[in-house]
């Protein structure tokens, strides 16, 4: 067949190899600039590219892989859809070369790498050969050159859109919130999406989900067998796992984020191996991401926390529930949120709100509900957080927006308040 990519990034610079290896012809369609390397390469194994726009050249393709970034709306997809040339993804691609019984598939809105990562640790821990990948960085189809016990894929709800038949063995579904407003064309569709697995898993898979979501209410409508957390069998209560019923008491007191993170994983390494003891012993070595709820320590009493993978304003409230009242600083881009049912929440938790960045726009109309500044820059907004923060206050960056529109990252932005902080408490920064 002759295969288009539609774009040409992680997951379908992963998937061409492969494809030229099933003896298909190739074409790579990337709207930005391709460097010189990536041309090279292309030249070198007789693949045809063009960059700087998608022609209509992609209509001659058999079937184009969409990277998951790409919208539904883009004018390209458009004149796909209309010529009615088959759709799909790298994730598809893996999932229908591999033995799906052995696939372990995570989403939600927020916490799903995290969730992703401690599954992989618990279950490599017990023995297991396990492939950690997906939309936690490496691409789902790179698992095709090896072997594995079991697969943990961290799948979004782009890849998820264009998934046609995205079925796992265990599909766990940590919550939905409103998030990716600026690309899904609406909230039911983005819901629709995070929750689409289910419909596809079979009566002897499993499906762990958040009790408390309001926005599953199709839920009976699956098959596979159901295994709720966030309620009275399966729950966490400060440092008190509980799970079928019986308690399981931690030393550790874990941010609320973070339970809900072990209590899914606790509930997924169940369904392998009927076992709880295994997966708290491998717990105590999980080393928790960067950049999420991070302590970095305290300046003149006030404690700071970097919580820059917050993109969403669910994972800012989330953050939230860990303190009585903090000084909070946002930024970035958002994502086209209804924002008056977010600072009706907060008002009571924020002592001072600091924001910069894009999203200030967006907050602007809601910003008198809390006392707050508005600032250019993070060195700015960290300045007049420590002005008005006092001995025993809680500085939380937890920015509530996408990064791209001062940092090529969360985790460079994450990086950026990091350093400030370092540099604030005087310690050398390298």
């Amino acid at each position: 067949m002759k295969v288009g990519l539609l774009g040409f990034g992680v997951s379908n610079r992963a998937v061409l190899k492969l494809l030229l290896n099933e003896g298909h012809e190739v074409f790579v369609s990337e709207a930005g600039k391709l460097d010189e390397r990536t041309k090279e390469e292309l030249e070198n194994l007789g693949v045809e590219y063009e960059e700087g726009g998608n022609s209509e050249r992609l209509l001659e393709c058999d079937i184009v892989f969409i990277s998951p970034g790409v919208k539904p709306s883009s004018e390209i997809v458009r004149k796909i859809v209309a010529n009615r040339i088959k759709i799909t993804t790298e994730l598809q691609f893996f999932l229908d070369k591999v033995d799906v019984e052995k696939v372990i598939g995570v989403t939600g809105t927020n916490g799903k790498s995290t969730t992703t990562a401690l599954i992989h640790h618990t279950l490599s821990a017990a023995g297991k050969k396990v492939f950690l990948g997906g939309n936690f960085g490496t691409p789902a189809v790179e698992a095709l050159n090896g072997d594995y016990d079991y697969y943990v894929v961290e799948v979004s709800s782009f890849q998820l859109f264009w998934c046609e038949r995205p079925r796992f063995s265990r599909f766990v579904l940590l919550n939905v919130a409103e998030n990716h407003l600026d690309w899904h064309s609406s909230f039911e569709e983005y819901v629709n999406c995070k929750f689409k697995p289910a419909f596809f898993q079979k009566s002897q898979d499993f499906l762990v989900y958040n009790r408390k979501c309001e926005h599953l209410a199709d839920i009976r409508r699956t098959k596979p067998r159901k295994i709720p957390f966030w309620c009275g069998e399966n729950d966490f209560r400060k440092n008190v796992l509980v799970v079928r019923g019986r308690e399981y008491p931690l030393e550790k007191i874990y941010p609320y984020q973070m339970r809900e993170n072990i209590l899914a994983s606790a509930l997924a390494y169940l369904t392998i191996f009927d076992d709880v003891e295994g997966f708290l012993n491998a717990l105590e070595s999980f080393k928790p991401l960067p950049h999420r709820m991070e302590y970095l320590g305290s300046i003149n009493g006030v404690h700071f926390y970097n919580d820059s993978k917050a993109t969403s304003t669910h994972a800012v409230l989330g953050a939230l529930e860990n303190f009585d009242k903090v000084v909070l600083i946002m930024c970035g881009i958002g994502k086209n949120e209804n924002y008056a049912p977010f600072f009706e929440k907060i008002k009571g938790k924020v002592k001072h709100l600091v924001v910069f960045g894009e999203i200030a726009k967006d907050l602007k109309p809601f910003l008198p509900i809390v006392d707050h500044t508005v600032v250019s820059n993070l060195e700015e907004a960290f300045k007049r957080a420590s002005e008005v923060a006092k001995e025993g206050d809680i500085v939380l960056f937890s920015p509530g927006g996408a990064s791209f529109d001062m940092y090529k990252s969360y985790a460079a932005r994450g990086e950026h308040f990091r350093e400030v902080f370092s540099r604030y408490r005087g310690e050398k920064v390298e």
